[in-house]
């Protein structure tokens, strides 16, 4: 009988430590927080390198090409080719496909990424910029608006929280039951 209480209690404290104590980003996806250039933006000068930071690290593979930032000229051409990650954040130097003005050529750009998350989940998407020597600058934007959203890191919190709820009401029910025998 006393060991019967002892392993419920047991049970009931690891399901609340596990409630209480367990990452929220263990059930949440990743998400890109910002660019440069930023999605939908016009800029007059192109950046050295283009730069994507989310709100977790991504996950490595030992391939190496998991994770990556292309960027398309407005001829179609890749102007960046390598990818490097540091903590959060992607980044990949571009160069002018050919000569023209400052070395880039004016016109809408395509940015297209994959991003790795630590667990498993893979976004892969694009947006683009405009780039024009006469652009008057708008506000950037800190996320792309044509990202689908992710569902709330809330939803597995609250399935933890209420499976820990209803393992604390079966033991306690097990041992008002003993209790009564």
């Amino acid at each position: 009988m006393k060991s019967v209480k002892v392993s419920i209690l047991a049970t009931i404290a690891a399901s609340i430590s596990l409630a209480l104590f367990s990452s929220p980003t263990v059930f949440a996806h990743s998400a890109l927080v910002s660019s440069n250039p930023a999605a939908n933006s016009s800029i007059e000068e192109m950046p050295p390198v283009v730069e994507m930071t989310f709100n977790q690290r991504p996950l490595e593979l030992k391939s190496g090409d998991a994770n990556f930032i292309r960027v398309i000229d407005p001829d179609g051409n890749q102007i960046s080719f390598e990818t490097s990650i540091e903590g959060t954040t992607l980044t990949s130097p571009v160069s002018p496909s050919r000569q023209a003005g400052d070395g880039f050529i004016n016109g809408k750009y395509r940015v297209e990424y994959r991003f790795v998350s630590p667990d498993g989940h893979v976004i892969e998407s694009d947006f683009s910029f405009n780039l024009s020597t006469k652009a008057v600058t708008q506000p950037a934007k800190d996320v792309d608006d044509d990202q689908e959203e992710e569902p709330s890191s809330s939803i597995g919190l609250i399935a933890t929280g209420g499976a820990a709820f209803l393992l604390l009401l079966i033991a306690l029910w097990l041992v008002s039951r003993r209790r009564r025998a």
